[in-house]
């Protein structure tokens, strides 16, 4: 088998993320669900890359070596997929260590044209969301306004008065209800 540049992409872009389901390969390099279905089984099938299945009608989970905090690493990567529908992502990195925080991810985007910045908190422990890291992190040092923080958990999340902490219990709807109601406000 004789690997594409989209299939160098791919490993690339799992090496970067460490999972990714076949719905957000096709979002960011394939463009088709059949050509990535195709592809990324021919993949997996000569051991470039290795998959699972939590269930029969979902979708394929791909990597290279299996995370440890594999839904972690999943909820990660399907809200980049996500946010990139509604926005023109120009950045996107996990674990970027910022000050004193390492968060989930850092996201530099587009909206309207206006630069913005985001922050990306996973957190599907019950321990809770450490709100203290953010009440001490000199954001002037990086940015110039301090971002919006988007915190996917299905624990609820404290209100904060000084920190625009977004919380997001199911990605898809609540992504798509976040920006509908920016683009009402907007208009």
């Amino acid at each position: 088998m004789k690997l594409t540049n989209r299939d160098l992409e791919v490993i690339d872009f799992l090496d970067l993320h460490k999972v990714a389901t076949t719905s957000t390969l096709e979002h960011f390099i394939y463009k088709s669900k059949r050509v990535a279905q195709r592809r990324l089984k021919i993949m997996a099938d000569n051991k470039y890359i290795k998959r699972s299945q939590d269930f029969i009608n979902a979708d394929y989970c791909y990597y290279i070596e299996k995370p440890k905090q594999f839904r972690h690493s999943l909820f990660i990567t399907e809200f980049y997929r996500e946010f990139s529908k509604y926005v023109d992502v120009k950045y996107f990195e996990t674990q970027k260590k910022i000050d004193h925080i390492i968060p989930d991810g850092l996201i530099g985007y587009l909206e309207n044209g206006i630069k913005k910045v985001a922050i990306l908190e996973v957190e599907i422990s019950n321990k809770g969301f450490d709100y203290s890291k953010y009440h001490n992190f000199s954001y002037k040092k990086y940015f110039n306004t301090f971002p919006s923080v988007f915190v996917v958990t299905k624990h609820q999340i404290k209100r904060d008065s000084k920190i625009n902490f977004i919380q997001i219990r199911d990605i898809n709807k609540d992504l798509d209800k976040i920006f509908n109601q920016m683009r009402i406000s907007v208009i």
